[in-house]
């Protein structure tokens, strides 16, 4: 077999190479453009799958809240520290449950379990917090208060003596109840 020699001009030859090249070109700009909007693509996909991270993280969260919150026990609490809070004046400014204490035994093991919460509270003075606490442990519910941290912000100079004008406190509370 032999291969035919084809005798072309270099005119010719220069149209046919410029016409591959440019076609050549056309293809590859397509190629890139296609390539470029795949890489967009999946940044938004990234994005997307990140944000539902975030959510499916944040719907956990919210799982645990809804159990550390029974119906049955989360409205006696919730009931008397806000009924205590406007009777004694005291601002709520947050509470949510921690921790829940005796619930994975069985129950011939334990006959009381325990709920923490934190609760975060502000006063204008000692004797409104001195007395929300007094009623908070001594009501009907069984309260405890396991810690207590407080923050005093008052609006006179540094050396001088004055009255605080608002307290926080940070309280670690526990309810109390009999499981039988």
């Amino acid at each position: 077999m032999e291969i035919k020699k084809i005798n072309l001009s270099p005119f010719i030859s220069m149209i046919v190479l410029i016409v591959a090249a440019l076609i050549g070109m056309k293809i590859n700009t397509r190629q890139n453009n296609e390539i470029k909007e795949l890489i967009h693509m999946q940044e938004e996909e990234f994005k997307k799958n990140s944000i539902l991270n975030e959510a499916g993280k944040l719907n956990k969260k919210i799982d645990y809240y809804k159990s550390a919150f029974t119906q049955r026990d989360s409205r006696k609490i919730l009931n008397t520290i806000i009924g205590l809070a406007q009777t004694e004046g005291v601002k709520i400014i947050s509470l949510k449950p921690l921790e829940r204490i005796g619930w994975d035994l069985r129950e011939d093991e334990a006959t009381y379990g325990r709920n923490l919460f934190e609760l975060i509270i502000q006063v204008n003075d000692y004797a409104k917090l001195g007395h929300f606490i007094s009623e908070l442990e001594g009501g009907h519910t069984m309260i405890s208060i396991e810690s207590c941290r407080l923050a005093i912000f008052s609006s006179g100079t540094a050396g001088e003596i004055t009255k605080p004008d608002k307290l926080r406190v940070d309280l670690t509370i526990s309810e109390i109840f009999f499981k039988r």
